[in-house]
């Protein structure tokens, strides 16, 4: 009996999803024992290739998954000898025999990728998925791939999605330099609010990222973070996100940390929704790889999507962004809100002015601003000695900065240079004084 639950699962998972763009799913074979049955799904890739005309043309790849299906009610009994209950687990791997699998010759490392899926009685999903480690060299370009491992957890009753994905390390090496990428790994904790509006909490690190050119220039980032926090409250969805860089080391200083604060509010969710599925029923018709035409139909889908929006009143805020470097620092703030414009002035920029209440605060460090005045002149005029690119730099502050100054758009306080904008009602002030638009 669970043995045909399991069969009949597969096979409208797999019409589901029998066309994903470029990737298409069907079964080869199917056999059903008592204790566990086995499937072969063949997956075709078009790829997409220049034509002679200049046109898009494209050819077809495919390679084919083994799937083994252990049959509940304890289908890890001989695998583990645990009495969790469940549907089935299914263990897939990629299976290259017989002609098949022409995309791994270049790496058949990466077919010995593997996922083990768990399917509980409620339809719950507990799945592993692997991608190996493998170094290569192609054409007289190297990849050194540390290698992936995700986790990840479905239940339909309550639409909670968590899971962790970790990559140790990843080394691109060209005949322009060297890419190199450590320590990245993600979790997340979501719960779908909405068709496909999924929200909740994500968390993204990576320990650095070094980048080496052949001339010897070199620019090395540590410690990125990224996190999210998003919520819905049925028919409004509230975001709040942070980037936050350590440190960034090139031309022999050191900067760091860059903090980035920023939200969203008042997001139609049905809005976002409809264009979720919009986009993934666009993505799914799509079974030629006809980029252009996929690229307008998606920027159509945009459009419906923004004049939505605009009509729940939406605001955007960076309520922090700090930047320090040696040479002084950089800190901001921007808000934005949008005041439900008719559906005529959505999309006409003229009229939609009219419905923006926008601010924006910033402050620099005179020392900063002429340190990249310096860094300015000396890469347009490499040969200029120290003297003259010092001298460049007083015209180049008095002919800009100081004339700014002097008409009240800049403010000087101290060792710093600020500012402060509104536009509110079609009307733009900078630090109190209204400004013309044209």
């Amino acid at each position: 009996m669970l043995g045909g639950q399991v069969e009949d699962r597969y096979f409208e998972a797999l019409k589901d999803n029998e066309q994903f763009g470029v990737l298409s799913f069907s079964n080869q074979k199917y056999e059903r024992g008592f204790f566990s049955s086995s499937a072969q799904t063949l997956v075709t890739v078009v790829i997409p290739e220049p034509a002679d005309d200049g046109a898009t043309d494209a050819r077809n790849a495919s390679f084919v998954v083994r799937h083994v299906f252990r049959h509940g009610p304890l289908p890890d009994m001989s695998h583990g000898f645990s009495f969790r209950p469940g549907l089935a687990a299914v263990e897939s791997t990629v299976d290259t025999s017989g002609g098949q699998g022409a995309l791994f010759t270049e790496i058949p490392e990466l077919a010995q990728s593997s996922s083990v899926m768990r399917i509980g009685f409620g339809g719950e999903v507990d799945g592993d998925f692997e991608v190996p480690a493998f170094d290569k060299e192609i054409d007289g370009e190297s990849v050194n791939w540390g290698g992936l491992v995700a986790r990840a957890r479905y239940v339909p009753d309550s639409g909670s999605f968590r899971g962790d994905m970790t990559m140790p390390s990843l080394i691109l090496k060209s005949s322009d330099g060297t890419l190199r990428m450590d320590g990245f790994s993600s979790t997340f904790d979501l719960v779908e609010a909405l068709p496909l509006v999924f929200v909740g909490q994500v968390k993204a690190d990576m320990s650095s990222i070094n980048m080496t050119r052949t001339d010897g220039d070199a620019v090395s980032v540590g410690e990125l973070r990224f996190s999210s926090n998003s919520s819905c409250d049925g028919t409004r969805v509230e975001y709040a996100q942070s980037v936050n860089i350590g440190s960034v080391a090139m031309g022999g200083a050191t900067h760091g940390p860059v903090i980035c604060d920023m939200e969203a509010r008042n997001l139609d969710a049905a809005a976002l929704s409809e264009f979720q599925i919009q986009f993934q029923q666009l993505y799914r018709s799509m079974p030629t790889a006809d980029v252009d035409m996929l690229a307008e139909q998606i920027a159509e889908l945009y459009g419906k999507l923004f004049t939505k929006l605009m009509a729940g009143s939406p605001e955007f805020r960076i309520s922090r962004l700090q930047v320090l470097t040696s040479m002084g620092e950089f800190t901001g703030t921007l808000s934005i809100r949008l005041d439900a414009p008719g559906e005529g002035a959505a999309l006409n920029p003229l009229l939609l002015l009219q419905h923006v209440n926008a601010s924006v605060a910033v402050a620099v460090h005179e020392a900063l601003l002429k340190g990249l005045m310096v860094m300015s002149i000396t890469q347009q005029q490499p040969a200029a000695n120290a003297q003259d690119v010092e001298a460049m730099v007083q015209q180049l502050y008095s002919q800009q900065v100081e004339t700014l100054l002097g008409r009240n758009l800049i403010v000087r306080d101290g060792e710093t240079i600020t500012s402060e904008a509104s536009f509110v009602q079609g009307k733009l002030r900078v630090n109190g004084q209204e400004m013309p638009l044209f």
